[in-house]
């Protein structure tokens, strides 16, 4: 019948107006009983990757809902400024650092952390492995020369300021000779501006 609800056995008969806004009531209080009421900030923070060699790199990513304003410090002392719902950052640390995201919003704060591992000397610092194959040939014929080079170039200064030499034949060249079956003498010497293409490794045909 029109203006009557059922309510668990018993009828009751309310105002039509009452009978059409009731279910719409309850519908509105399932509703608001199931959401999220809360507005407190939450806030994540990760980093990829979590380990990193030394001059490498590793980025933030950093999520936030319910902030006003999103913050990154690092124990190194280093800080970042986020938009309110969080981004990403490109990071360099030199030694091991914990990363904390602070979100601040109305009902307080939250944070959350990382650490990113900094491992030195390891395998992950090497970029480039390099074989270097000798065949037949002395150190003096291909690096005899390396020596003046180095210093033409200040390479032989290390970044400690000590001058590293290089035991070539730049200061042998009149020294040392050998001769030959007829007893020509032959000294050391270098070839400066000529290509040589399948040159013997033997002392008298070179």
């Amino acid at each position: 019948m029109r203006g009557w609800v059922r309510i668990s056995s018993r009828s009751v008969r309310l105002p039509r107006i009452a009978a059409l806004f009731l279910p719409l009531l309850m519908a509105g209080c399932a509703l608001f009983q199931g959401s999220n009421r809360s507005s407190a900030p939450v806030v994540s923070i990760t980093a990829n990757p979590t380990s990193v060699a030394p001059g490498t790199s590793a980025t933030l990513s950093v999520s936030a809902i319910n902030a006003l304003q999103v913050a990154v410090t690092g124990s190194d002392g280093s800080t970042y400024t986020f938009p309110p719902d969080g981004g990403t950052e490109a990071i360099n640390p030199k030694n091991t650092t914990t990363y904390t995201a602070t979100a601040t919003g109305k009902k307080g704060t939250a944070t959350a952390n990382v650490t990113v591992t900094v491992i030195p000397g390891s395998v992950k610092a090497v970029n480039h492995v390099l074989f270097l194959l000798q065949e037949n040939h002395t150190f003096d014929n291909y690096f005899g020369m390396l020596n003046p080079y180095r210093k033409a170039n200040n390479f032989n200064v290390g970044d400690d300021g000590v001058d590293y030499e290089v035991d070539g034949i730049d200061d042998k060249l009149g020294k040392i000779s050998n001769q030959d079956d007829e007893g020509t003498s032959y000294s050391l010497f270098k070839f400066k501006s000529t290509c040589i293409e399948d040159n013997s490794s033997d002392w008298l045909a070179s």
